[in-house]
């Protein structure tokens, strides 16, 4: 019925699907490896970006979840909540509180006036109202905002017929001053909260692991951009991984404080310039048996510690942060940040070089404990040899 040339098409329009076909599923097996790759790949990341403790600028990554009355314990602590509010939250609720108590206190003198019935008596010349030259709401609006703000521009004052409007009176001025001195404090405790001093002092982007005095140690670098120096200023390292008891209970979050001294700038600690922590990796240190192979494996979290006083304002502050074991660079050392030149007068620190590393050769690419154990060989034939060599052993034989 269709002839030769719908047969024809039809057979074109299948060999031509077929192609089609073939070329597609040839693209989805590449799309499905390439998936698969990236799905790889993606899971490698995930491994490097675990959720830290404590983030690189210091805040504490802690989510508190399914916590009854809540906004209420806020809210009792209500000056606390007040300085960790954000600045333009802060500035919304002042000017809430503002507008909120001078329409307050317009709405009773406006039932002060209506009780005096000075709106009933506007024209008659010979009564004397409770406040003078006013006449409308918005007046009484201008009034409230004048007395509570004690602007007093003479021209709406209250008068003595009405002892209700003196007591008023007295009420909005002291409740005024209280709402002033709130705010002011508020905001003068915020501007100075040793928080924002702590932005001032950073940490190294990486920890290094090399050879200091024949020990493998752990070492991150801290400085201070300010002149203004610290006072007391104390450091401390904590080691987060996981722990099982013997028991048999497993606790997910276990902190362990590590040792670490800063000898660049004991015993005072004042941070001139940046300084080293150092943690000596020994038999006591959680790192004793991690090799470099099993650092990018292992699963844990070191969190360094820096608090001390503001010399200028006597003011203590915490300063944080945190090191993932892909952060740790083993066999590299921190690259010098003094020139060597002086400048009118004064040693010249390199801050491009605070986070610059550089390997140190030779290094063991080995743990701490099997250094241990070499260097405990190495010196028992060191002393075997110094013996044989002072004719101790021959006179023994």
């Amino acid at each position: 019925m269709f002839g030769c040339g719908y047969y024809n098409f039809v057979k074109s329009s299948i060999a031509w699907t077929s192609v089609i076909l073939s070329k597609f599923i040839c693209v989805s097996s590449a799309s499905k490896r390439r998936y698969r790759i990236g799905a790889w790949i993606k899971n490698k990341m995930a491994l490097s970006n675990k959720p830290r403790l404590v983030q690189k600028n210091g805040r504490c990554n802690v989510k508190a979840c399914n916590m009854r009355h809540r906004r209420m314990q806020f809210i009792l602590d209500g000056y606390t909540s007040l300085l960790e509010c954000k600045w333009h939250l802060l500035v919304f609720i002042f000017m809430v509180c503002f507008l909120v108590t001078w329409s307050l206190f317009a709405l009773m003198w406006y039932g002060v006036v209506h009780w005096h019935k000075d709106f009933e008596n506007i024209d008659s010349k010979d009564w004397k109202p409770c406040i003078l030259n006013v006449r409308t709401f918005d007046s009484i609006i201008l009034f409230s905002i004048e007395t509570q703000t004690t602007i007093g521009y003479g021209f709406r004052y209250v008068s003595e017929e009405c002892s209700l409007g003196v007591f008023l009176l007295v009420v909005q001025s002291i409740f005024g001053a209280m709402l002033q001195a709130l705010i002011a404090g508020t905001i003068l405790a915020k501007i100075q909260s040793p928080t924002k001093r702590a932005k001032t002092v950073i940490f190294s982007k990486w920890a290094c692991i090399c050879l200091e005095n024949d020990e493998l140690c752990l070492m991150i670098r801290v400085g201070n951009l300010r002149r203004s120096e610290f006072v007391g200023a104390q450091i401390r390292a904590l080691f987060l991984a996981h722990k099982l008891t013997a028991e048999g209970y497993f606790i997910p979050h276990h902190l362990y404080e590590i040792p670490v001294s800063v000898p660049e700038s004991n015993p005072q600690r004042q941070l001139w310039w940046p300084a080293t922590i150092v943690h000596k990796i020994n038999e006591e240190s959680p790192l004793f048996g991690i090799s470099p192979e099993m650092l990018n494996e292992s699963d844990f979290e070191i969190i360094i510690i820096l608090e001390g006083s503001i010399a200028s304002t006597s003011m203590t502050f915490q300063g944080r942060t945190s090191y993932m074991p892909c952060e740790i660079k083993w066999g590299h050392r921190f690259s010098p940040m003094f020139s060597g030149r002086h400048i009118a007068g004064k040693h010249q620190v390199n801050f491009d070089n605070f986070d610059a590393i550089r390997p140190v050769e030779p290094s063991p690419f080995m743990s701490a404990s099997e250094w241990w154990f070499e260097r405990r060989d190495i010196e028992s034939c060191y002393k075997r040899q110094r013996a044989f060599s002072s004719g101790s052993i021959l006179s023994m034989t």
